[in-house]
């Protein structure tokens, strides 16, 4: 584990109009090296380009001589770093001046320690943005004025037509105003430029990136280390705790005296004051309000500071400060409530994995799972206005569905398997902490005489048709019928009326649930043999109905049907189909106080 220096970045700082000065960096880096232990580490080039670093240029040599900043690089030798750089940026010789002066070989030599890794950035940047561009083309930006499709083609066909340039703004900036874009498209692909650059570099050495520096808090999402590396947080906390500000002289000292024993001891315990003093749910800039906020509770309670004569006795004081707090019982408490964590090694890692593996950002009432491609659009173009974010393994989208604070989320099909429902459904209930879970889609019908195309099913129950018993002359189900919440389906039976969606009916009993992809009409009647009165079936119900019965949330599965599954399967009718289904989904849920006899999910 390592800290990323994001901030240091000139290009980031330019897609939110940021500029570093050199105050403000010695003052962000003097934070972290106090209040952290793991190394530093940054691009050369991020060193090389910061016009602010060059200000201070001592101040950073300082730190990578004494092996606290690492600057890595893809090329071999500074020479061939060199040479690349001069083609990627023979385009834009204005903004990147300094690789092109007749002095660059000498003094890059100066600092001259930098580690080689294997991954080269720029072609991590194009498959990044190429991936980006994908998700833009079904996004949702008219609440901006904005044509996603429009700035997804450009960025794609002008990477596509790539030949050797750098990956940044300037590189793209030309063929946006070509296209007459709109300038606000110009900071959405800088950032998504940015965003890219700092998940590669973090992905390089498993770092995490600071928070809470004033003027990029655009990109505190992707620092993954709240409120651990919190500029604002952890600058108000060394103030309560009166240490001494660093000066110029105390440079080498504190270089000195970090990773001692004492420092050591000292990270061990506001570790552990911000574990337990930080909400676990929220958006991070009202979470950072409140934990300062808390520390005007902490100050009356610490013990009053002695005058101390070197780093090492700053750092074992301020330990034994902390200690003695956590004595007063109302800390007590709190580490009583929080005993498990509070028992993890203080490390950036362990502590910022605590809140990820259980924290989304505010949660969410409602939790809408789907399977496919299909059913995501259907479902995310009724929300309108997203935002995306990542934890874990997973993807959520979240907004506003008919009025209710809402998170989507995908699975792959099925209900077995690592990405399938079951684990997919159980992680997001976790992180979601929804009030129900809703699983809206396609499915196939059980009777062309009673139902149409379109038509809209509802799960009373869900069967699942995969466990049985097989012998020698016989199969035998042993598959469990779950029924589905009782207060979720008694609001979709009680309020189908007024729904109307190209004469589609809506359908309530059992679906079947099971692995297969059903398009065969012997297999298919076998099926409805062991439940005559199934009304139709799918894939992902019994993953879905696991998952929340183990959380005790109410969840229905709501799918309209788009084949028979008899062989005749056809993909035409999955649009519709999913559509209808959100449609009446939406319908529902739109009623005023239709979720309020829910509660939300124990954490």
């Amino acid at each position: 584990m390592a800290i990323y220096l994001n901030y240091l970045d000139r290009e980031l700082g330019r897609s939110v109009g940021f500029q570093l000065t050199p105050s403000l960096l010695r003052s962000v880096t003097n934070t972290i090296l106090l209040c952290s232990f793991e190394p530093l580490y940054c691009g050369l080039s991020l060193v090389w380009e910061q016009p602010a670093v060059h200000s201070v240029w001592n101040y950073v040599t300082e730190l990578i001589r004494s092996d606290q900043l690492e600057l890595t690089t893809a090329y071999s030798s500074g020479a061939d770093f060199l040479a690349a750089k001069r083609t990627e940026y023979a385009h834009d010789r204005r903004r990147y001046p300094r690789y092109f002066r007749s002095d660059a070989e000498r003094r890059l030599a100066v600092p001259p320690r930098f580690q080689h890794v294997p991954s080269r950035t720029t072609p991590a940047l194009v498959e990044a943005l190429n991936e980006w561009a994908e998700a833009m083309e079904v996004s949702d930006l008219t609440n901006m004025g904005i044509d996603p499709r429009h700035v997804a083609g450009i960025v794609k066909s002008t990477l596509a037509q790539r030949s050797g340039e750098a990956v940044t703004l300037s590189f793209f900036r030309p063929v946006l105003e070509k296209a007459r874009a709109d300038p606000r498209s110009y900071s959405l692909v800088g950032s998504a430029i940015s965003r890219a650059y700092t998940r590669h570099y973090q992905e390089l050495m498993s770092g995490r990136s600071p928070t809470g520096i004033r003027g990029l808090s655009f990109y505190d999402s992707v620092g993954n280390s709240f409120p651990y590396l919190d500029h604002a947080v952890l600058t108000t906390l060394m103030d309560v705790l009166e240490l001494p500000r660093m000066a110029d002289e105390d440079l080498l000292k504190v270089l000195s005296a970090r990773g001692s024993k004492e420092h050591l001891l000292f990270i061990d315990q506001i570790r552990r004051l911000l574990l337990i003093s930080v909400d676990a749910y929220g958006e991070m800039a009202r979470r950072r309000v409140r934990l300062i906020e808390n520390f005007s509770v902490v100050k009356r309670h610490l013990k009053k500071r002695r005058r101390t004569g070197s780093w090492r006795e700053a750092f074992n004081e301020g330990a034994d400060r902390l200690a003695d707090l956590f004595k007063h019982d109302h800390y007590r408490q709190r580490v009583n409530e929080r005993q498990l964590e509070f028992a993890l090694e203080p490390t950036l890692d362990n502590l910022c994995s605590f809140f990820e593996r259980s924290r989304f950002s505010g949660g969410a009432t409602v939790l809408i799972v789907v399977a496919t491609e299909v059913e995501e659009e259907a479902v995310l173009s009724r929300i309108g206005s997203y935002h995306t974010e990542f934890l874990g393994s997973s993807t959520y989208y979240r907004g506003e569905f008919a009025g209710h604070n809402t998170a989507v989320t995908r699975c792959e099909p099925g209900s077995v398997g690592r990405d399938a429902a079951t684990l997919a459904v159980d992680e997001a209930i976790r992180a979601v902490q929804p009030r129900v879970v809703l699983m809206v889609g396609i499915a196939f019908g059980a009777n062309r005489r009673k139902q149409s195309i379109g038509d809209v099913l509802v799960s009373r129950s869900v069967y699942s048709y995969e466990p049985q018993r097989i012998s020698k002359d016989e199969k035998v189900p042993r598959g469990e019928e779950v029924q589905s919440g009782p207060v979720i389906y008694k609001r979709f039976r009680d309020l189908r009326r007024g729904w109307d969606a190209d004469d589609a009916e809506v359908h309530f009993g059992t679906i079947l649930s099971g692995e297969k992809l059903v398009d065969n009409p012997e297999f298919r009647a076998e099926l409805l043999e062991m439940r005559p009165e199934a009304i139709g079936g799918e894939m992902e119900g019994a993953g879905l109905c696991a998952a929340a019965a183990n959380h005790k949330v109410e969840w229905i599965l709501v799918k309209a049907i788009c084949d028979w599954g008899d062989g005749t399967k056809d993909k035409k009718y999955q649009k519709m189909a999913a559509e209808h289904a959100v449609s009446f989904v939406e319908h529902v849920l739109r009623k005023p106080g239709v979720l309020d006899a829910l509660t939300k999910t124990a954490s």
